[in-house]
């Protein structure tokens, strides 16, 4: 079998939870007598300047790793940050060219869940995870700025979260991350929910948290477009598994 994981980034240059987690789940595919493939948004170094998408392949570890490096450029449309119709056209052409058995989204962020959608049209299961709440909250963590669980997006907290931020990243990124915020409590509160999910989770056939659900977490996963999420285990191999009986 083979299995594409699509990562927000990747080893060498970025290594924390979710890479970490990508990379464990694609040595212990490998060890088993399967084949793994990396793709991954691959940051540009500081001050390199360029214009369109590179694209680009290494090995790390074992692992091959298709790299796809690009500016971004949308300060201020931020659903390209969610859904980019160019990115779906370049991974419909990777994976009808790689030919996985699976595609595995582990992170969807910068690659957005184009990724998700070009796998869609080539009727190849998919499946996501859900490492943190990126598709729903500014900060990815439904924790609010005093530390308390936030159980979801609301205008009035978002604004209060991310106005924490004005020093660290000044006025005009203030500005952008809140209007964020608002469009997305907008998109949830007045039924836009159904229009923009194709957007925002792209309807996986299977959606795994690698942590324990309580009543909060399922109830914000579903707010995300994931009415499908199951808790995996901790390191989440057992369910790797080729959902071809699933919707896709």
């Amino acid at each position: 079998m083979r299995i594409v994981f699509v990562v927000h980034t990747f080893f060498p240059n970025w290594n924390a939870g979710t890479e970490v987690y990508a990379r464990s789940l694609a040595r212990k595919v490998v060890e088993n007598g399967h084949e793994a493939l990396i793709v991954c948004y691959e940051p540009p170094a500081p001050h390199d300047a360029f214009e369109g998408i590179r694209v680009f392949d290494t090995v790390y570890e074992g692992l091959p790793v298709h790299r796809i490096s690009f500016h971004k450029r949308h300060q201020w449309s931020h659903l390209a940050d969610y859904y980019d119709p160019n990115m779906e056209e370049l991974l419909f052409r990777y994976f009808s060219t790689a030919k996985p058995d699976v595609v595995h989204v582990v992170h969807a962020m910068h690659l957005t869940t184009a990724s998700i959608w070009a796998a869609k049209r080539l009727r190849l299961p998919v499946v996501a995870t859900a490492t943190d709440f990126w598709s729903i909250c500014p900060t990815f963590q439904l924790v609010r700025w005093d530390e308390s669980l936030c159980g979801g997006p609301n205008a009035l907290a978002c604004l209060a979260c991310t106005g924490q931020d004005v020093a660290g990243h000044g006025r005009a990124g203030w500005l952008g991350t809140n209007c964020r915020a608002l469009f997305w409590r907008r998109n949830y509160r007045f039924g836009g929910c159904a229009g923009r999910s194709r957007a925002v989770a792209g309807e996986p056939a299977l959606a795994l948290a690698p942590a324990p659900l309580d009543e909060g977490g399922a109830l914000a996963g579903r707010r995300a477009g994931f009415a499908n999420l199951e808790h995996a285990a901790p390191a989440g191999q057992d369910r790797i598994e080729t959902r071809r009986d699933a919707r896709v």
